[in-house]
């Protein structure tokens, strides 16, 4: 099974995160979970899409990760 790569990957999740509700404003970090980092193209896609709402400080907290 051939592995996609980042740039592959982001261009499959780039966009795919929207934030529809109002972040309140005393919210300045967020924390993102994913169950396993692949290329991490979709933690930064959706980080991507939270910072366009309001700077954020984001931490990311998960299970496993490829190496």
């Amino acid at each position: 099974m051939a592995q996609v790569g980042y740039e592959e990957r982001w261009r499959e999740v780039d966009q795919a995160f929207e934030s529809h509700l109002p972040l309140p404003q005393e919210m300045t970090h967020f924390l993102l979970v994913d169950d396993v980092i692949t290329t991490g193209a979709t933690l930064s896609a959706c980080a991507s899409a939270l910072l366009k709402k309001k700077p954020l400080k984001l931490s990311i907290v998960s299970l496993a990760c490829r190496l």
